[in-house]
């Protein structure tokens, strides 16, 4: 009786798992069904030819020109571009594209997106990676540069006209990233506004462009660790990377040196600037105003975070992939934002609460002693820049 009830236990016991196996298998058919179809009914083929016969549908769904996607699909092509095999036909460059923009300007799960575009979960994610690496390795060097000393010039001459702040090499500061919490990563990357994230240390022009960046740094480090462990400030601090030399400021006998321009919780430096502390200020008429002056210079990066987040909304959302991929999407991002500057020239758009742009770098005190280098002496700098 006792084996009858153990054979009758076994059987019932597979039953479910082939019951179970079978609706798996049911799943993953109506899944290849959807795939299949992605020629006749997915997003691509049917909406996408049809945008591009209008110029503002075409910048509604992508967020940039014909001209300017047709030049970034040609500029990957040869990265992005799969032979025909035998067993399936690839998926074209222009899909590839179309997908990656798509998931970068809405911030939408790559399962979700699936679906729309009839295309896996897995597909997906690795097109992105692939198109953001390929945007990446073809336009760096063309639509983000390293500025040599000549472009440093150029760039402080744009800050004096448009903002009359002389000698400014660009605008320095940071955003945090929201990434998913890294496997083994402990608290390495939850930062004080409690969530998971890396750092974008970017430096920006009058223009809102994006001339320096450097992404990965964990979220839990402060500003000034941040900066200090950057690539770029060992090669700045190093003398390796070369501002133009002092030289007197326009129409004036004063001698100063070009500068980066930084809130207050980044160093003082001789070759970076930051407000003085509001203690210093308060009362000073003269401090006062050069701080006024410097903040409404330095602005121009939160306008510049403001305008990439507006057009790529995943930099307001969570980036579900590891943080090396979460990397190459935002740096893919940054370069993006530079390609439509420089090719579209459309005014910025900033439709972003101030609730979503406030993830910058946090304030701290200063812990410099308050000290202004030589570049300030005798407040010659701020009675020039006040005046």
């Amino acid at each position: 009786m006792a084996l009858y009830r153990d054979a009758q236990f076994l059987l019932s016991g597979n039953i479910a798992l082939k019951i179970a196996n079978d609706i798996e298998k049911r799943k993953r058919r109506q899944h290849k069904i959807l795939y299949r179809s992605r020629n006749l009914r997915g997003e691509f083929f049917n909406l996408y030819f049809d945008v591009r016969n209008n110029e503002e549908d075409f910048y509604d769904y992508l967020s940039m020109s014909r001209e300017t996607f047709d030049y970034i699909c040609n500029g990957i092509r040869s990265d992005c571009n799969h032979r025909v095999t035998n067993f399936k036909k690839p998926i074209s460059v222009e899909e590839r594209l179309v997908l990656t923009i798509r998931y970068l300007t809405t911030g939408t799960p790559f399962r979700k997106l699936g679906v729309p575009f009839r295309i896996s979960k897995t597909a997906i994610a690795s097109i992105v990676m692939e198109v953001c690496s390929a945007i990446w390795n073809n336009f760096n060097e063309i639509h983000m540069k390293f500025p040599s000393i000549e472009d440093f010039k150029e760039i402080a001459n744009s800050f004096s006209n448009k903002n009359k702040f002389p000698h400014c090499c660009g605008n320095l500061d940071g955003k945090h990233i929201r990434v998913v919490k890294p496997q083994l990563s402990g608290s390495m990357y939850f930062n004080y506004k409690n969530y998971y994230s890396i750092v974008l240390l970017a430096v920006s022009d009058s223009d809102n462009t994006f001339r320096i960046i450097d992404v990965g740094a964990y979220g839990k480090d402060s500003d000034g660790g941040v900066l200090s462990n950057s690539k770029f400030f060992q090669e700045l601090n190093s003398g390796n990377i070369q501002l133009p030399p002092e030289e007197r400021l326009p129409n004036s006998d004063i001698v100063a040196p070009y500068v980066f321009l930084g809130d207050e919780a980044f160093p003082l430096k001789t070759f970076i600037m930051r407000p003085y502390p509001r203690t210093q200020a308060t009362g000073n008429a003269d401090k006062s105003r050069f701080n006024f002056k410097l903040s409404t210079t330095r602005v121009g990066i939160e306008c510049t975070f403001g305008m990439a987040a507006s057009k790529f909304r995943i930099l307001l959302k969570s980036i579900e992939t590891s943080v090396d991929n979460s990397i190459k999407i935002v740096k893919a991002v940054c370069l993006l934002h530079n390609i439509i500057i420089h090719r579209d020239k459309r005014e910025p758009e900033l439709s972003v609460t101030n609730n979503q742009l406030n993830n910058n770098f946090g304030r701290q005190t200063d812990r410099t002693g308050c000290k202004r280098t030589w570049l300030i002496k005798s407040s010659n700098v701020i009675l020039y820049v006040t005046e």
